[in-house]
């Protein structure tokens, strides 16, 4: 099958359009990685993720304007423990790309650059204050733009977090800050060139930084909710450190991806099997967009949906869309037959995208449909792309998704993913 049109783990990117610069970010395999990508998206600069172990080749292929490294369950001075590539950090200098370590993001900055990590006496998890030295970072000639706007609000988010426990330490003269921390090795040295920002009783160094080479690491996740100033600090390193410029917005994404569409397609056809969920049919509305009514779409009704959500989407694709080119097949006992007995839940992913597979190649014969140079439409977003190509170490399996791979060969399809840039 030929490659899906968008972003995937190869490097590609339908992102060119945005000139607002971009952020790699790094998976080492932590739970939270994706929710780095996602609060950078909110912030509205463009971001992917990428496995940790890629080679210097494909981050500079990327071209990104700042590096995030994400936190991750192993540690850096265990055999076997996930590093970047060994130039990184020198092409990083070199090329003055900002880079921000997370957890254990942090602790490798730390391990490829003359730091110590070891294992922690006392595991920090959960919501803990920090205490914040911002002003003898300054007088030491560390520059605190990562903290830019913190100082100010903290005091408000530590009373709505804490009530009366917060009101009682900030009138203790201590500048402190609520962040979610989660782990058990910790910082023991830092590097040479570094200052430290923030720490905590069991953690001496929470916060630190290298402003001459824009090398930043937090032990504690600013992407978690649970660091209620998370974003603002993920906001001044993207905009203020690195100096992206927030283009990405659903308006600009709509635009450029409308004449990507455009382009990619030409003169050709796009078949669409359409479920009824809110993936394919967005996919659906915007293609027709696009192309009009060289867009045509069969709605397979697995009968797996809410009941008459298969004809209920249909109506109201048609009072939007009247010239789209869209049919609806009752698939039920087709689906509800191959399932009956099925507990096992990767066993019925499979069943249900191989059979969602054969229906709609059912139809496409039965109708007669030249597929040569025909795209094929798919839902896919952007979780389904993360699930496919992030890092979970060697022994982990990654669960299919039913928008990943797909049809026959023979088919001689092409895939369009206009939607795998996105999060839901």
């Amino acid at each position: 099958m030929a490659n899906a049109a968008g972003v995937g783990c190869d490097g590609s990117s339908a992102a060119a359009e945005f000139d607002g610069g971009r952020v790699l970010v790094l998976d080492f395999g932590s739970q939270y990685s994706h929710l780095i990508v996602r609060r950078l998206r909110e912030i509205g600069v463009y971001s992917e993720l990428r496995r940790c172990d890629i080679g210097l080749q494909e981050i500079k292929g990327f071209s990104p304007s700042a590096v995030i490294l994400s936190g991750g369950p192993a540690s850096v001075y265990e055999a076997g423990s996930p590093h970047l590539c060994p130039s990184f950090f020198a092409w990083a200098q070199e090329a003055k790309v900002a880079v921000l370590g997370i957890c254990y993001g942090m602790q490798e900055i730390c391990h490829a650059l003359g730091g110590k990590v070891e294992g922690g006496e006392k595991r920090e998890f959960g919501s803990t204050w920090v205490e914040l030295h911002l002003e003898e970072a300054a007088a030491n000639g560390g520059a605190v733009a990562l903290f830019a706007g913190i100082e100010e609000a903290r005091c408000v988010d530590g009373e709505e977090a804490e009530g009366e426990k917060a009101r009682k330490r900030h009138k203790s003269g201590r500048k402190e800050m609520l962040v979610w921390m989660s782990h058990g090795d910790k910082v023991t040295a830092i590097p040479e060139g570094f200052t430290t920002f923030a720490s905590t009783a069991a953690c001496p160094y929470a916060a630190i930084g290298d402003p001459e080479r824009h090398f930043y690491g937090l032990q504690f996740h600013p992407e978690v909710t649970h660091t209620p100033q998370g974003t603002q600090l993920l906001k001044s390193f993207v905009l203020d450190i690195a100096k992206l410029k927030p283009s990405w917005t659903m308006k600009n994404f709509l635009q450029a991806e409308i004449r990507k569409i455009q382009t990619l397609v030409g003169d050709a056809h796009v078949l669409g099997a359409l479920s009824g969920g809110v993936d394919s049919t967005v996919a659906a509305a915007l293609v027709h967009k696009a192309i009009g009514d060289r867009f045509h779409g069969v709605l397979i009704d697995t009968g797996l949906l809410r009941k008459d959500e298969a004809q209920n989407t249909l109506a109201k694709l048609k009072a939007c869309f009247p010239s789209l080119s869209i049919e609806c097949v009752d698939a039920s006992e087709a689906f509800f037959s191959k399932l009956a007995g099925v507990r096992d839940p990767e066993k019925k992913r499979k069943i249900i995208g191989n059979l969602f597979v054969d229906e709609f190649v059912r139809v496409v014969n039965e109708k007669k449909i030249h597929t040569h140079n025909t795209f094929l439409l798919q839902g896919t977003l952007y979780p389904d792309v993360i699930e496919s190509c992030s890092f979970k170490g060697p022994s982990h399996t990654i669960k299919t998704h039913h928008n990943v791979g797909g049809l026959p060969e023979k088919m001689h399809l092409k895939v369009l993913e206009p939607l795998r840039e996105l999060f839901k």
